[in-house]
């Protein structure tokens, strides 16, 4: 008979995934203006924004050309996707810390597998703590995490 197995899935999300990558790598101040854009053309699609943008309506999926009028001082920068996977696979790394099981849907998104982990860090929300305390230690990275 085969014993049910409660799993304990984490997810973690780095809401602001590129714009910190990006701040990290050019060493900028935490009230920097920032926009990562998929391409230099008034046509390409914004990607991520600073936090401190979002007073100013500039959201995700907006065209560059729609924010060129509101601020001169706005860093645009164009995604470096070999920079951003690099990233990826550095927090997926540190990760591997608490799980050998951990998947990545996407940039700044991970699944990590704690089942069973319960000894050796203690309970699931206090290693979701621990997880999201040091990425933002480690690398200024804000992030949240749900458990399933």
């Amino acid at each position: 008979m085969k014993k049910n197995i409660n799993r304990k899935i984490v997810f973690i999300y780095i809401s602001r995934f590129f714009v910190e990558s990006e701040r990290l790598r050019r060493k900028w101040a935490e009230d920097a203006l920032c926009v990562i854009a998929s391409g230099d053309s008034p046509a390409s699609m914004i990607i991520d924004i600073s936090g401190n943008l979002l007073g100013m309506k500039i959201k995700r999926g907006m065209l560059l050309k729609d924010i060129r009028h509101l601020k001169t001082d706005i860093n645009v920068i164009i995604v470096d996707y070999e920079y951003m996977k690099e990233m990826n696979d550095t927090v997926i790394a540190d990760l591997k810390d608490y799980s050998a099981v951990i998947e990545s849907s996407n940039f700044g998104e991970f699944y990590i597998d704690l089942t069973g982990t319960e000894r050796l860090f203690g309970r699931t929300i206090d290693t979701c703590g621990r997880i999201i305390s040091g990425l933002k230690e480690r690398y200024g990275f804000e992030c949240r995490a749900g458990i399933a």
